[in-house]
């Protein structure tokens, strides 16, 4: 049997504390491979960066998905989404997932979930 790949969007320390005991079940089954795919507040040296902090949990990150915003408004939000996903299609098309997991509140959730249905 083939082993299914799940990708796991995360985009804060919040959501990946939540989606950390998904991963490892993932992680821990003989039919399951994860695709951890970072954002957001992950890559930002304002919010501490905590890319090293999922390493260091024993995950692999397997893609990293800017998202630019220029300022705080609701049209850089919005653009920021359109970045989102054009950046999480990318990814997507790279790792060829079978499911997406996305766990999210905030708008570079929302840029993944746009991508991952149209997917």
């Amino acid at each position: 049997m083939t082993r299914r790949i799940i990708a796991v969007f995360s985009g804060n320390r919040a959501e990946y504390g939540l989606q950390f005991p998904v991963l490892k079940a993932i992680d821990a089954h003989p039919d399951l491979e994860y695709r951890l795919i970072a954002s957001g507040a992950h890559l930002d040296r304002d919010f501490g960066r905590t890319l090293a902090e999922i390493v260091s949990d024993g995950f692999t990150i397997h893609a990293e998905v800017r998202i630019d915003m220029e300022t705080d408004s609701l049209r850089a939000t919005a653009q920021a989404i359109g970045t989102g996903v054009i950046s999480m299609s990318k990814a997507l098309e790279s790792i060829k997932p079978d499911l997406l997991v996305v766990y999210a509140d905030r708008f570079e959730g929302f840029a993944a979930v746009i991508a991952g249905t149209q997917m």
